[in-house]
């Protein structure tokens, strides 16, 4: 499912009306999904944020549900920051924008998930893109949700996350 229809589908149900009324500040900070190329068990959700709560929505049995978790006090700089739902690139065109940036890299790897929130980051809202693929290679890419811009693209081998001893 893509962020917009997720959004729409969550935003149309009773579950969220309910909560809005609750909750009428809340403001849409997080789009978060997990695309596992190796199982075929994604995972779908798009978080508001209060004074001190984040709600995480997502589909179960083709119904909205919602958990809750309290915010953790943190500076200014990694405060969690509203996001717009207007966005020019989906998952749909980010799945393809992957693929032909590993192709431009030389990277012939299979892809076994990517893992794609769409966030502020530092003042500008993007796709923050973790790609995992066999051979324990990760890279991640930061994509401009309005320009479709690649601003970031890093790889990285999981031995270099490994201190040694």
């Amino acid at each position: 499912m893509n962020f917009t229809t997720l959004l729409k589908k969550v935003e149309s149900s009773k579950e969220f009306r309910n909560f809005k009324q609750e909750h009428p500040d809340a403001e849409l900070c997080i789009g978060f999904f997990i695309i596992n190329y190796e199982t075929d068990i994604n995972q779908e959700q798009i978080d508001y944020k209060t004074k001190d709560s984040v709600f995480s929505f997502y589909i179960q049995n083709n119904e909205v549900k919602f958990n809750k978790e309290e915010l953790i006090e943190t500076d200014e700089k990694h405060k969690i920051k509203k996001i717009s739902s207007k966005i020019n690139i989906d998952l749909d065109e980010i799945k393809e924008l992957v693929r032909e940036k590993l192709i431009q890299e030389n990277i012939n790897l299979r892809l076994e998930k990517i893992i794609a929130i769409l966030q502020m980051h530092e003042s500008q809202q993007v796709w923050n893109i973790t790609i995992i693929l066999n051979g324990l290679v990760i890279i991640n890419m930061l994509i401009d949700s309005t320009t479709k811009q690649i601003i970031k693209f890093d790889r990285k081998n999981l031995s270099d996350f490994v201190r040694k001893i």
